[in-house]
C-alpha cells in the first residue's frame, strides 16, 4: 500500500530534485505526462492544487506508459493484468516524434522507482544520459531514441533508428541469415 499523499508528494520531489543534474550514465524513464499530471494533482505536488490532495477521485491509477511506446499488443495489454507479466515489461522502442512536456515528462530513476512501487504498470522505458557534441560544445543529454542497428550475417542490413527493417531469409538459395540487435553507443 502507498504511504500518505504527503509522503509520496515529498518523497518524490526529493527523488526529482536529487535528479536535476544529468550525469553521464545516470537513468531516467519518460512518464506519460498524462498519468503525471493526474499523480500531481492527486498529491498536491503544485501548492496551486494542494486543496484536491488524496481526492480518491483523482487517483491516477496504474502507470500507463503504453501511448508512448510503439505498438506492441502483448507488452501493453498484459502490463494491465497484475504483477505476474513483469517480463513483458521488456519494451524499449518509444513511438516516433514524442515531445517532451507535451508527451511525456523525464523521471529520474528514484523517482520512477517509487511510483512503480506503488502504483505499478508501465511498460518501463528507461533511457541513459549520453555525452553529445564535441570539445566546448559537449553537452549531457538522455537519449530518448537511442541508436539501433540492426546486423544481418550473410547479407548487410545497417539502421540506425527506432524500426526494425530486415531481410528475409531461406529463398531459392537455402541461405540462412543470422540476425543480431545492438544498441550502439558512442563514447568520448
Amino acid at each position: 500500500m502507498p504511504p500518505s499523499v504527503k509522503e509520496q508528494r515529498e518523497r518524490v520531489r526529493e527523488a526529482v530534485e536529487e535528479g536535476q543534474t544529468l550525469r553521464v550514465g545516470d537513468v531516467f524513464f519518460p512518464i506519460s505526462l498524462r498519468w503525471w499530471q493526474q499523480w500531481k494533482e492527486y498529491v498536491g505536488y503544485e501548492e496551486s492544487n494542494a486543496s484536491a490532495e488524496g481526492n480518491e477521485a483523482l487517483h491516477p491509477g496504474r502507470i500507463n506508459n503504453c501511448a508512448l511506446a510503439l505498438p506492441r499488443k502483448e507488452s501493453c495489454k498484459q502490463q494491465h493484468q497484475g504483477e505476474e507479466h513483469q517480463h513483458q515489461q521488456e519494451v524499449l522502442e518509444l513511438r516516433k516524434n514524442l515531445v517532451q512536456y507535451k508527451d511525456f515528462e523525464f523521471l529520474p530513476e528514484a523517482a520512477y522507482t517509487l511510483l512503480k512501487e506503488w502504483y505499478g504498470g508501465g511498460p518501463d522505458l528507461p533511457r541513459t544520459v549520453r555525452r553529445v557534441g564535441l570539445g566546448g560544445n559537449a553537452y549531457n543529454r538522455v537519449e530518448l531514441y537511442p541508436c539501433v542497428v540492426d546486423i544481418a550475417c550473410g547479407d548487410s542490413v545497417f539502421h540506425c533508428g527506432t524500426s526494425r527493417e530486415r531481410v528475409g531469409g531461406g529463398g531459392a538459395g537455402g541461405r540462412r541469415l543470422v540476425f543480431a540487435t545492438c544498441l550502439l553507443y558512442t563514447s568520448d
